[in-house]
């Protein structure tokens, strides 16, 4: 695995649309086409998912061990156009303090095991607490790693530790 940049991410951008151009293209054009299949998602990964899209009232419905991919597009298109974070105004019901606690030690906080170092730059500041309302544009919580990829499984692992009341 490499370490990716904006470069990285603009090139990747550029290929996708260009797929799409091209797909869309030969669509129209009812042409015969080669195209991949992918593998089946992990359905861990979609259980995950559900967890966060449940936040916002929606879901990805599967049966058993599969997922139709319709199912992705039908979120993707409810979701088009909307901020990724908070949706409606909302009020925290609870957070995770166990998910709080891990994601501190994986950001390098905390250890795991006797002798493990520990980050004193690294944590997380919480900005709201249970109970607390929170607008669309709201830093719920902060995050401090020295290291990408730790701060990276960290957010991951922040983003289910909230539970969130829509208010009128």
């Amino acid at each position: 695995k490499y370490e990716t940049s904006f470069a990285n991410e603009i090139i990747e951008q550029f290929m996708l649309t260009a797929n799409e151009t091209v797909a869309e293209k030969f669509y129209w054009l009812e042409a015969p086409f080669i195209y991949r299949v992918h593998e089946e998602p992990d359905m861990d990964k979609v259980r995950e998912l559900n967890k966060f899209l449940y936040n916002y009232g929606l879901k990805i419905k599967y049966s058993g061990d599969h997922v139709y991919p319709k199912e992705f597009a039908k979120v993707l298109e409810e979701i088009k156009g909307k901020d990724v974070g908070i949706i409606d105004k909302s009020q925290i019901r609870h957070i995770s303090a166990l998910a709080v606690g891990t994601a501190s030690q994986i950001c390098g906080a905390g250890r795991t095991k006797k002798g493990e170092k520990v980050d004193s730059g690294a944590g997380i500041l919480l900005n709201k607490k249970a109970g607390d309302t929170v607008e669309p544009d709201d830093a719920i919580a902060l995050l401090y790693a020295s290291d990408e990829d730790k701060a990276q499984e960290a957010i991951y692992k922040l983003t289910n530790c909230w539970d969130y009341i829509k208010i009128k």
